[in-house]
């Protein structure tokens, strides 16, 4: 059941970077992408977006809505391999996931 007050102050509620988290990202010089569990880096209540900003001027890749579904990925020695989908004019779109261990051809399963 919908219930508009219910649902419109809970829909922009999820946890986020905060701008400091996602300047130190960019900072250390080691990440090449950011991906996150919920709808944005950003918080919900955000019109701004800084997050996405600071991420994206730093040529850094940016994944929300990633469902692991149970599989656990270790610390270091495994590969990403993104395969996005690409839609003309737009400025996003789904992807596909794959994460490899240290033996390219050895797939990480749950």
């Amino acid at each position: 059941m919908w219930v508009p007050a219910y649902n419109e102050f809970f829909a922009h509620r999820f946890p986020a970077l905060s701008k400091d988290a996602a300047q130190w990202i960019v900072d250390t010089g080691k990440v090449y992408g950011v991906g996150v569990d919920g709808p944005s880096v950003d918080p919900g209540q955000s019109t701004t977006y800084e997050v996405h900003g600071r991420l994206s001027k730093a040529n850094m890749y940016i994944l929300e809505n990633v469902a692991l579904n149970g599989t656990t990925l270790p610390p270091r020695g495994f590969k990403l391999v993104i395969q996005p989908v690409k839609i003309v004019g737009g400025t996003g779109g789904p992807v596909r996931i794959l994460a490899f261990k240290n033996n390219p051809f050895e797939l990480l399963r749950s």
